[in-house]
């Protein structure tokens, strides 16, 4: 117990009134992060306290406090309703220091919660009001919070600005805490954007600044790990070693398990790059014991990954495929358990490797399929996250710069920034069909042809056809999806010229029916098309009403459950023809009628055999009909009540 806590013990046991009220929040202050279970404590009987003898000052501090305990203990929900409660107080008292704080802690929580914008919005708040009453380490805090946002949404440039600020200003208030823990967030940026010299440089006066001004053991011991690590990407793998083995000291002195774990797992993937395997192997053994203590079951997965790819490689002399496959279906296990896609694909491409050096090509060929699979939801994911990470900065900035026109009630300007916002919303969203619907399409092809090409993974005739069905399937999808883009993008520029002529509608219907009639029956879904009569005009562009109606059957087979009936109809009128599509599939939300023909607009209906959509089909099925003089309208009965989407267009004179 440090001397600060015990004098305060002395003090509190004699205290009463106001003055116990602040050492009973004081005290709590400093134990909020060694002892957050006994912080909150105090805090309570001081809230108790303040309550009984209207003390809103000393209330609203012990809210702050108890905001801040029941984040450290992973109660997010009551840390943020605690800390909105002395922000609501601390406004009313006109305390700008306890403003900030709580502001503070709301943002701490929502980044905790993935909330980035909001984070990022009450950090701003929070720096805004630091400066407004010059509280230096508070303005330094927060730009070191808003460059951590920043790079966990992998907004680097901004994480670095951030960062460079706060370093400057912890160095010009002499606070030797503070500058080094800016010097390791730079050092991790740096390393991020593969800037590796910097990562040392930064990494390297971190741990002489640890050494000289702080005497953080921990500290230490985990600067010479990352030092390591950029030794290891720049190949100086001597260097890393010796790293290594100096943060291993260091974490048995202090007892630091986590440390020495994560060091020797480190040390181990180095000597393996050596092709020093016998040491590789004790330190991944080593590693692995380690975490089997803690209970780490991340690190224990990912150590058990790497013994097994050790002992499955026919280079080392300890060889052992049968050890191998036991500790990787121990990792498998381990990463199913936990939900780890990461780790599942890790430890399915080891597998195939394994699984090919003994012979068997039938598990070789199922493992990489699985990592492949794996592979291609992973990125995915990955992909909607950064596309979703980019939003949350678009939205941040973009309220930062609306307070500033509705600041100078620039009623033009702001409307000038309303299209913007428009126009950037739609390259967001195109980036991320780019990124998510083409890119991994594309990835999938490339590993499909990859299997093919390799001379050492023999393919029996049924798994190739397998797999050119798989590539022509995907090709095929990709298509359709760059036809939409091609299509929106010519209606929006008014690039699309348009030819109307009469046609017979009804012979089009035929043929569009008979085209999707095998995709329905794949889904177990009935098609059909009434009446059955020819001789039914329409005055129109032909290959533009083709577009439409394979829009409207598409998302008709898509968007409905098997065992179910889609149903095409026709009814001429005196100067129209309107053409329906009927499904009996999820149904339209009010919400969704708002928002129904809008471009990149995503409905409540999801697709029932794993599909995928732009969000574009129905903005270009309206801008083509109402181009060719017509309507489009949809009608439901409301969710899960099915969905009919009537086309009109001018009937033939």
């Amino acid at each position: 117990m440090n001397t600060k806590v015990c004098d305060l013990e002395a003090q509190l046991a004699l205290a009463n009134g106001a003055q116990r009220i602040n050492l009973l929040n004081e005290l709590g202050h400093e134990l909020r992060f060694t002892d957050p279970a006994r912080a909150l404590s105090l805090a309570e009987k001081a809230a108790q306290l303040a309550e009984k003898t209207s003390d809103l000052a000393g209330k609203a501090h012990s809210l702050r406090l108890q905001g801040w305990c029941h984040y450290q203990l992973g109660e997010l929900k009551k840390a943020l309703a605690f800390s909105q409660q002395a922000l609501a107080l601390a406004i009313e008292l006109n305390d700008k220091k306890l403003q900030s704080k709580a502001l503070n802690t709301i943002g701490v929580v929502h980044k905790s919660q993935g909330q980035y914008p909001q984070a990022l919005e009450n950090y701003h708040r929070c720096l805004d009001l630091q400066r407004e009453i010059d509280d230096l380490q508070g303005i330094a805090n927060s730009l070191n919070n808003i460059a951590l946002t920043y790079f966990t949404l992998g907004d680097y440039p901004q994480a670095l600005d951030y960062l460079q600020q706060s370093l400057s200003l912890y160095q010009q208030i002499q606070d030797p805490s503070g500058e080094a823990r800016a010097l390791m967030n730079l050092g991790t940026v740096y390393g991020e954007l593969e800037m590796y010299d910097k990562a040392r440089e930064s990494f390297q006066k971190n741990l002489e600044f640890r050494r000289s001004h702080l005497n953080d053991r921990r500290g230490e011991g985990l600067a010479l790990h990352n030092l390591g690590i950029i030794c290891s990407e720049l190949q100086e793998y001597d260097q890393a070693l010796d790293y290594y083995r100096q943060s291993i000291e260091i974490s048995q002195v202090i007892g630091d398990t986590f440390l020495e774990a994560v060091s020797r797992h480190n040390m181990g993937n180095t000597l393996r790059d050596l092709r020093r395997f016998d040491e590789a192997l004790e330190a991944h053994q080593h590693s692995l014991n380690l975490r089997q203590q803690m209970g780490d079951l991340d690190g224990l997965s990912y150590s058990l990954q790497n013994l097994g790819e050790l002992y499955g490689n026919p280079e080392v002399e300890f060889y052992d495929p049968v050890t191998a496959l036991d500790y990787l279906y121990q990792a498998l296990a381990i990463a199913q358990e936990q939900g780890s896609l990461s780790r599942q694909c890790e430890v399915h491409l080891v597998f195939s490797t394994v699984y090919q050096h003994v012979g068997d090509i039938d598990h070789a060929f199922e493992h990489h399929q699985k990592y492949h699979q794996l592979w291609v939801q992973l990125h995915n994911e990955k992909s909607t996250q950064a596309l979703a990470n980019l939003q949350a900065v678009h939205q941040t900035e973009q309220a930062k710069k609306e307070a500033e026109i509705y600041r100078l009630r620039n009623v033009e300007l702001a409307q000038l920034v309303e299209q913007l916002r428009e126009l950037v919303h739609e390259k967001t969203e195109i980036m991320g069909i780019v990124s998510h619907d083409l890119k991994n399409p594309l990835a999938a092809i490339m590993g499909l042809i990859d299997m093919l090409l390799r001379d050492d993974f023999q393919l029996s005739a049924e798994k190739e056809r397998e797999c050119k069905q798989n590539i022509k399937k995907i090709s095929k999808r990709m298509l359709e999806m760059i036809v939409q883009l091609l299509d929106a993008n010519q209606l929006d520029t008014g690039q699309m010229e348009l030819t109307p002529t009469p046609f017979d509608i009804i012979m089009t219907l035929h043929m569009k029916v008979e085209e999707f009639r095998l995709r329905a029956a794949e889904k177990s879904i009935e098609l059909q098309f009434l009446p059955e009569w020819g001789g039914v005009e329409v005055y129109a562009d032909e290959a533009a009403v083709e577009r439409v109606l394979d829009n409207l059957i598409s998302n008709a087979i898509k968007y409905s459950p098997p065992d179910t009936t889609v149903t095409v109809q026709v009814k001429p009128g005196t100067d129209t023809v309107c053409i329906s599509v009927q499904d009996q599939g999820q149904g339209l939300t009010e919400a969704d009628q708002q928002k129904l023909f809008g471009k990149f607009q995503r409905l409540s209906a999801q697709p029932t055999g794993g599909e995928h959509s732009t969000g574009l089909g129905l903005s270009i099925v309206k801008k083509l009909v109402e181009a060719m003089g017509g309507q489009v309208w949809a009608e439901s009965a409301g969710k899960d009540q099915g969905s009919t989407f009537f086309v009109e267009l001018p009937a033939a004179k």
